[in-house]
């Protein structure tokens, strides 16, 4: 099964996509932007959800620092704000998506970023 990821200041927000990710068969984790770095080494996610906005970092920098360490991880950028994924490419992020989201459009994004990934691959 593949891993996700969850990092988020708020732990309501992450445990609804928490259950929503295992609801559409994946397992998945939480961390916050303080023990995110330390979650990844722990658990090696296929992909992380990554807030834009939380108390200390911006999601778009704290992807810039996993991908430094970990370029294969997926990371997803979620926001409520309307966001476009071109205004993140120099950042690391490789999807974006606009909360609050349905399990359905979880599952597409996810799949989306799969074909992405297995594509450059090829």
């Amino acid at each position: 099964m593949k891993k996700v990821l969850l990092v988020n200041d708020s732990k309501f927000e992450s445990m609804i996509l928490k259950d929503m990710l295992v609801s559409i068969g994946y397992i998945a984790g939480i961390a916050d932007e303080y023990d995110a770095i330390e979650k990844v080494q722990d658990m090696r996610p296929d992909y992380i959800i990554i807030n834009r906005v939380m108390k200390e970092i911006y999601g778009d920098e704290l992807a810039s620092k996993i991908k430094a360490r970990f370029p294969e991880i997926k990371c997803i950028l979620s926001s409520c704000d309307s966001i476009s994924i071109d205004d993140y490419k120099n950042s690391g992020i490789d999807a974006v998506i606009r909360t609050p989201v349905d399990q359905y459009r979880l599952k597409a994004v996810l799949k989306n970023v799969e074909y992405l990934k297995n594509d450059i691959r090829k």
